[in-house]
């Protein structure tokens, strides 16, 4: 209870338009993307013991989106507790499919998404920010479940889809900060990006693979 009350709060506070009817209006939208996204999850993935986790990402990932595209940030009070409540669905999983395996690839996969994204930081800090990092670990912890090439696969997609993205966000962005009068350079939230991937590769990451094999 406490990650979804810090959830919504964080959302709350960062919907666009927050106040008045274009606020309302926001708020109803991203609730119903996210509900819309919550069923495709759901659809993809039937019911199973290590639906619940995916589901936890699934929402958690929604909120960060909004958070990061309002604020550029991914608050560590949201994504940290997310990492262990899917890890702890995990275990719960991986113990009713007697497949203890399952566990520790989701933890090979938090410590190698982790370690690879902190590596990007420190080289570019500017580039990717530390809670970038930590909700890349939390997408490792995701996607570590179905293995390390899935989680590959999810960071893999983040990144070609940051990049697409890159050119028409960093317009949007200089227009943003041109009309609020800030001489500061513009910035791109790449988390939607990395949520973006990671969701694909969460749903439909066995077909993707087959594209190129």
């Amino acid at each position: 209870m406490m990650l979804a009350e810090r959830a919504l709060a964080e959302r709350s506070r960062v919907l666009p338009g927050a106040d008045g009817r274009y606020g309302a209006l926001g708020a109803i939208g991203t609730i119903a993307v996210c509900l819309a996204v919550l069923s495709a999850t759901v659809g993809a993935l039937g019911f199973g013991p290590v639906l619940p986790a995916a589901l936890v990402f699934t929402a958690v990932s929604c909120v960060l989106v909004v958070i990061d595209v309002r604020e550029r940030r991914l608050p560590h009070r949201i994504v940290l507790p997310s990492i262990g409540v899917v890890l702890a669905i995990q275990a719960i999983a991986a113990w009713v499919e007697r497949d203890r395996s399952r566990v520790l690839q989701a933890f090979l996969g938090a410590a190698a998404a982790g370690i690879g994204l902190l590596a990007v930081h420190l080289v570019s800090p500017e580039g990717l920010g530390f809670g970038d990092v930590t909700y890349g670990t939390l997408i490792g912890a995701t996607l570590g479940w179905y293995g390390l090439s899935r989680v590959g696969l999810g960071l893999g997609l983040g990144f070609v889809l940051g990049a697409i993205a890159a050119g028409p966000a960093l317009m949007l962005s200089r227009r943003r900060t041109a009309a609020d009068g800030n001489p500061g350079p513009a910035t791109i939230p790449f988390g939607p990006a990395l949520a973006a991937g990671a969701w694909l590769a969460l749903c439909w990451g066995e077909t993707i693979s087959q594209w190129y094999r």
